[in-house]
């Protein structure tokens, strides 16, 4: 491997950020679903029911984005939590074309029960790892990081529209850089003939 490649798995390059919140977050994901591993469902269906008990009531679509789950994902999840008996599709107050799902007698108490349990092993890896200070770090970076790659995304493509003339079609030709500057991210496209141009937006949260 070329020593540039090699570099950039470490020194707190881009890459090496990547490689370790996808390890850490592996890692995690893992702990957290051996931790539920007595309800004998995935860690998907087990979101649900945690959504569903801190949230109450919630309609199909609007779950699957809590959990992070595409639309035919979501309902496959429902279906599979409605055929052990823990939830129950009603139909909406106001929106007839509208299923809102609801825990039942059995999943609510079901849910209580493991996560109580769940949010106690949670609580053991948190404490072994890290200080109440160190978790409201990780929580402010982890939030920006997270946010960021739609903000950008957003950016880009309003940039894309406004290059100017003369700019190339596709931004992978052009050398994009982001910088913080002064409570903003400045990005700063250069192209053919040493041109550059400079959009200021503020800094994902």
């Amino acid at each position: 491997m070329r020593e540039d490649n090699l570099k950039s798995l470490s020194g707190g390059s881009g890459v090496h950020v990547w490689l370790v919140l996808w390890k850490a977050a592996r890692a995690v994901e893992a702990y957290a679903e051996k931790s539920i591993s007595q309800l004998e469902i995935c860690g998907s269906d087990f979101a649900v029911l945690e959504a569903l008990l801190h949230k109450g009531p919630l309609p199909v679509n609007e779950i699957g984005r809590k959990v992070l789950l595409t639309s035919g994902s979501i309902t496959v999840a429902v279906d599979r939590l409605e055929t052990k008996g823990l939830v129950e599709r009603r139909a909406h107050g106001t929106d007839r074309r509208t299923r809102v799902v609801h825990l039942t007698k059995a999943g609510r108490k079901l849910s209580t029960r493991v996560y109580t349990d769940h949010a106690a092993d949670m609580e053991r890896l948190a404490s072994a790892s890290l200080t109440k200070e160190e978790r409201k770090t990780l929580i402010g970076l982890l939030k920006q990081i997270g946010y960021a790659p739609a903000a950008i995304a957003d950016t880009l493509a309003k940039l894309h529209a406004a290059l100017p003339q003369g700019a190339p079609a596709d931004l992978h030709d052009c050398d994009v850089q982001f910088r913080a500057d002064a409570g903003q991210l400045l990005i700063v496209v250069s192209y053919a003939g040493g041109r550059e141009w400079r959009v200021a937006c503020p800094r994902p949260d």
